[in-house]
């Protein structure tokens, strides 16, 4: 139990850095 609890803040931990390199690089690329 506490390993899905460790990969469940691994997997929040990644969607956060996800959203935010996606909103970074969007903001980079200048349309």
């Amino acid at each position: 139990m506490r390993r899905w609890f460790h990969g469940i803040e691994f997997i929040a931990e990644t969607l956060n850095t996800h959203k935010r390199k996606k909103k970074k690089k969007r903001r980079k690329k200048r349309r």
